[in-house]
Parts: C-alpha cells; structure tokens; sequence
C-alpha cells in the first residue's frame, strides 16, 4: 500500500512537471513579448525625419477589418498613387504596422499604394495569442479581400513580408487557391517554425532536450490554441503558390538563417528570384543595403508590373 501510494504521488509530481513545462513552452510562443509600441513610434516617427515627413504628409485612411476569428484587425491605406496598385506590408513578430513604413516609401516609387496593418495581437489590432502565420494567414486573406472588394477585379495587389510577415504571406499565398494577388516578395521568412524553434533553443540546450521540449510544445500547442508546429512550415505550401515571388535575405542573419530563403525558393516553381544581401543582421536588409535592396524590386517589379 506504501509502495502504491509512493508511486502514484511520484506519477503526481511528473505529470505536473509535464504540464508545467508544455504550459512554459507554448506561453512563450502564444504570448510571445512584444515591443512597446511606444518604442517602435520614437524608432519610425520621432528620430526619423524622412519616414516622419513622408507620412505626416501622405494621405491616410485608418480601417478596421474582421477577422474571421471574430477580432478587428487594425490597417492604414496610404494611397498616394492615382491607380489601382496596391501592396499589403505584414510586418514581424514583436512589431507594429509602423515598421512597415519604410517599404511603403519605397513602393511608392514604383507606383503603388500601400496598406499596412497590425498583425493579431499585435498594435491595435485583436487576437489572443501570436501564431507565426497559422491564424496570421487568414488575416492576411482578409485584408486582401477587402482591397479586392473596395478597388475591383482591376487592382493589381501585391504582398510584402519580413520575417514573421514573410512567412504569413508564404503560408497565405501556399494555402488558398485563385487568390487575387499578383506577387508576394519574403524578406526573411522562416521555412519550418519547427526548425526555427530548433535553431534558437540550439544555443541553449542540446539536441536531444531540444526535440523533447518541442514534442512537449507541439502537444500543448494543439490542445491550447489549436495547430501543430507541422502546420506553420511555408516549406511545405510553397509549390502551391501560383504567381511570382522574390526571396530576399542577409547573409549576415543569425536569427532566421539565410539557408532558409534558399531552401523555399529550391522549392518554389517559377517565377522565382532569390537576393542575398550582404549587410544587415535579422529583418534589417532594406536599412542595411539600400541601394542593392531597391534594385531587387525594381528588377522584380519590372517582370510582374501590370501596365
């Protein structure tokens, strides 16, 4: 009887121990910190004259389009174009729409309007947990909706993304068919969450302890918000992407490793062009390598570019 009740209370103690870590592991993904807002306003606005100019002077409509989760997602249309172009910027994990600025300026140059938005939980916008693009992508199919609904069959739409953004719009553009975009370029994107959660927990602990937790997270993760980790892997989705996609990367990136840009785009059919940069750690290529940065979309632009 001893020994029975020393088992089950050892039973006990493990399965809380179990638990405790699933509840850790997926906290940490779900409820990923995010920057204070306040911090990315100084960063895009306050110490940043050009970007604080161009947008001070741009015309603006603020937007608020649901979700079908059942949340609002917050957005910006910026139409400085006389002309049904537009492209979506879905920014990074951790940040605003107003990290989206600076490729808003840029596609203005080349004749399109922009809309950013705040990904679910993020900024404004609503949304309980961060998914890395599962729940993301049907946001983004949203957003896309209504700039096809509010311009018609005659707008052209293109998709921006950088890290977190990138791998949305990969999964988004991989997982609906007949969508009405005309490109997606991915700056950064990740190819397997899985292998991107491997890679960070690297430095931290071996890899066998590694594949443990993640099969622990993997559990928790379906049962509290519904996917598993297989499900956020762009890699898998990317051949199904009809229409032209630039890949775009730093070599110096520690974060989401450059292998990874280069392993979708072995993947993807063609139209397909890959750019590796030289400068710039993690989401930083357009701030680090300008110039070479502006090229690769202009020589992008120039093949997909409806007259």
């Amino acid at each position: 009887m001893r020994l029975l009740k020393l088992l089950m209370s050892s039973l006990g103690i493990l399965f809380s121990a179990f638990v405790s870590i699933g509840y850790l592991l997926t906290n940490r993904m779900m409820f990923i910190k995010k920057k204070d807002p306040s911090t990315i306003y100084e960063r895009e606005i306050l110490l940043n004259e050009e970007q604080r100019k161009w947008y001070e002077r741009v015309p603006k409509k603020e937007i608020q389009i649901d979700s079908m989760h059942g949340y609002p997602i917050q957005a910006t249309v910026i139409q400085t174009i006389d002309a049904p172009r537009y492209v979506i910027f879905s920014h990074g994990v951790t940040e605003t729409r107003l990290s989206s600025i600076q490729f808003a300026m840029l596609f203005e140059q080349f004749g399109y309007n922009a809309v950013i938005y705040d990904q679910r939980r993020h900024g404004t916008s609503g949304g309980k947990t961060t998914s890395f693009g599962y729940y993301e992508k049907v946001d983004l199919k949203a957003v896309v909706q209504y700039v096809e609904q509010w311009r018609g069959p005659e707008a052209e739409i293109g998709v921006h993304g950088v890290s977190m953004g990138a791998a949305t719009a990969l999964l988004y553009g991989g997982t609906y068919e007949n969508t009405p975009i005309s490109f997606i370029i991915a700056d950064c994107p990740f190819s397997s969450f899985s292998e991107q959660l491997a890679h960070i927990a690297s430095a931290e602990t071996s890899p066998y302890w590694t594949e443990q937790a993640l099969r622990v997270a993997n559990l928790f993760l379906r049962w509290r918000d519904g996917y598993t980790l297989s499900e956020v892997s762009p890699i898998k989705v990317v051949d199904q992407i009809k229409v032209p996609i630039l890949f775009i990367h730093t070599l110096k990136d520690t974060f989401i490793l450059p292998h990874m840009s280069e392993d979708l785009y072995e993947a993807a059919n063609e139209p397909k062009q890959l750019v590796l940069l030289p400068e710039g750690k993690h989401a930083l290529g357009y701030r680090k390598n300008r110039e070479a940065y502006r090229d690769a979309i202009a020589d992008f632009l120039q093949h997909v570019k409806k007259d």
